[in-house]
């Protein structure tokens, strides 16, 4: 049973203070209040700066949140922790996508809603960098900073209910190998929010809700003995799906649980089905995850092989270390070793071609970019096939054919690009 039932008409609180307390105007403990005709504006309290209420929610309050005002206006009060123009118990729990970090990494949710599920990989960090609890108009609690001097001025009440307010993570304990590991609780009040950080454990493809919950929050009962908020903890529920490792990754024991780690600087893996990262070879200067990174002279077909060869046939067209290559090759060379011109353009954009100093590849664009004309072309193509026949003297004269066709594919080259 409640102890009073309180009737207040055509009244008026405006400009009443309990700074270091709760209930700027009024203040209620196991009673109903109803209200008529009635203004409460302009006080200020720790908590509730206009009502501050506990065990039973007033009919006034209720009816406000129905939309019922009878004539009632309660606006304009202020708090300095919760509770603005009604005070009682703490609501709700409430983190945005935004404040929530994997590996420092911001998530992706669809819509903004935490009803998403969160995706990460056995052994990842997660950080909840912002969260807030909010009372029953929606307002973030404020809690005063320990060396705020103000702070032993509040009346042991307020301090007691500044005290208990606090956030951990829970999870389904029965399974084993869920596992959370880090800063799990916390009643540390940080530029507005509170903060966790740990690292959380599942095997890969496995699923967990992740809990956020409060301090025990009393029971609320109407004026009627029923019940309208349950004692308990307030909680937020985050879904989490644990992904495979990736390449690069090794699934470890850790905790009795199971988490993807990624191979150390000086390792390496290119397979899911590794058990343990394999050595850094002596032709790469470095290693780690799934990279490895050549040594000049060296070359490999793609990234997903180890599989690698020193190019016998010019060392000086690898050179993996450059920016500027592609395919561990310099410009204008490509394939194994890097000993093919880029004929088609398919990996450097422009067409490269071998002249008569076999092994240099040339940019065709690069031997006619001062071409005119057609009269220059068959002028080049006169001197090429003097040079030829020169050539032919020179040498046997068996070999003619071969430099007429040379002569015949530039003169294509030439007229192509003209």
């Amino acid at each position: 049973m409640f102890q009073a039932e309180i009737m207040i008409k055509n009244s008026i609180f405006h400009k009443n203070t309990a700074i270091y307390s709760t209930g700027g105007a009024i203040h209620l403990e196991n009673s109903n209040l109803k209200m008529f005709n009635t203004s409460i504006f302009s006080n200020e309290a720790a908590i509730g700066g206009g009502i501050f209420y506990q065990q039973i929610i007033p009919d006034i309050v209720l009816e406000f949140q129905k939309g019922i005002i009878q004539n009632n206006k309660i606006v304009n009060n202020n708090a300095k922790i919760f509770g603005k123009n009604f005070g009682s118990i703490l609501r709700t729990i409430k983190v945005k996508q935004e404040d929530i970090k994997v590996n420092n990494q911001s998530l992706s949710i669809k819509n903004n809603s935490l009803e998403e599920v969160i995706q990460l990989k056995s052994g990842n960090q997660i950080s909840f960098e912002r969260i807030q609890i909010l009372d029953e108009e929606n307002n973030p609690v404020y809690i005063p900073n320990s060396k705020d001097s103000n702070l032993n001025k509040y009346c042991s009440s307020v301090q007691a209910i500044i005290e208990q307010i606090d956030i951990s993570v829970e999870w389904d304990q029965s399974n084993d190998q869920i596992k959370c590991i880090g800063q799990l609780q916390t009643n540390q009040f940080i530029n507005g929010y509170f903060q966790l950080s740990f690292q959380v454990m599942n095997k890969p493809l496995g699923s967990a809700v992740l809990k956020l919950v409060s301090n025990t929050i009393s029971e609320l009962q109407d004026s009627k003995q029923q019940v309208y908020f349950k004692q308990g903890k307030l909680q937020l529920e985050i879904k989490v799906q644990f992904l495979e490792c990736s390449v690069g990754e090794i699934l470890t024991n850790q905790e009795k649980s199971l988490i993807c780690e990624q191979c150390p600087d000086g390792k390496y893996s290119l397979n899911l089905n590794d058990t343990a990262c394999r050595q850094c070879p002596d032709s790469a200067i470095k290693c780690i995850g799934s990279n490895i990174y050549l040594r000049n002279g060296y070359w490999r077909e793609n990234q997903n092989t180890d599989y690698i060869v020193y190019c016998d046939f010019n060392p000086n067209l690898c050179q993996s270390e450059l920016n500027l290559s592609k395919q561990n090759c310099i410009q204008g060379y490509k394939g194994p070793i890097c000993k093919s011109c880029d004929t088609y353009g398919d990996v450097w954009e422009y067409r490269y071609f071998y002249l008569f100093d076999g092994g240099n590849c040339y940019r065709c664009s690069q031997q006619i970019s001062n071409i005119q004309n057609l009269q220059d072309i068959l002028l080049i193509r006169q001197i090429q096939f003097s040079q030829a026949q020169h050539q032919f003297i020179k040498t046997n004269h068996k070999q003619f054919p071969r430099f007429q066709q040379i002569i015949s594919n530039c003169y294509l080259y030439l007229i192509y690009f003209k």
